[in-house]
C-alpha cells in the first residue's frame, strides 16, 4: 500500500478543491495505485469498494 502526501494531492483538481479539515479526515485512507491504460476498475454491476480519483 502506498499512502499518498498531502502534495500528491495537488495534481487532482477535486481533492485540491476540498477543505484543508475534509482532506485531513480523507488522509489516512487515500492511496497511491498504479493503472495502466485500457484496465477495467470496476463491472457493470459489481460493488464498489473504492472509489478513484484521476
Amino acid at each position: 500500500m502506498n499512502h499518498a502526501s498531502t502534495a500528491d494531492h495537488c495534481a487532482n483538481r477535486l481533492l485540491a478543491a476540498l477543505e484543508p479539515d475534509d482532506l485531513a479526515a480523507l488522509q489516512p485512507h487515500l492511496e497511491i495505485v498504479g493503472l495502466t491504460r485500457g484496465q477495467v476498475l470496476y463491472d457493470a454491476g459489481d460493488p464498489l469498494h473504492w472509489i478513484c480519483f484521476a
